[in-house]
């Protein structure tokens, strides 16, 4: 199934990427990336084979039910993920925990906690 510049923007999105990040993971170059994402002109099905391999490697999962397409991201369940400490004034840094939490077998839940 091919990927739509829109479904490429929403990928890098998920995963906090820029265009030189895609550029690098799927070994393109990034006027290519470009001209894909903004619709300047066609891109060869070489080109959309490894834009795409570049995303699912990182972990996103392109959808299309014939009346719409999307994107999304595999979160590792068992895993907490940290994130960058956060300092705010006149108090003690602390770190903010995100832990996935499995609502049903097809969605997660992700709740953010105060950790130490």
């Amino acid at each position: 199934m091919p990927i739509s510049a829109q479904q490429s923007r929403g990928a890098r999105g998920l995963l906090n990427w820029k265009l030189a990040d895609l550029a690098a993971a799927s070994g393109l170059g990034l006027s290519t990336i470009k001209h894909f994402e903004v619709s300047v002109r066609r891109t060869t099905p070489a080109n959309l084979i490894a834009i795409r391999g570049a995303f699912e490697r990182a972990g996103v999962i392109f959808e299309s039910d014939g009346k719409s397409v999307g994107v999304k991201l595999k979160i590792s369940i068992k895993c907490k993920y940290p994130r960058p400490i956060q300092k705010s004034k006149g108090s003690v840094p602390r770190l903010v925990v995100m832990r996935a939490t499995m609502v049903t077998t097809r969605s997660l839940l992700l709740n953010w906690e105060d950790g130490i």
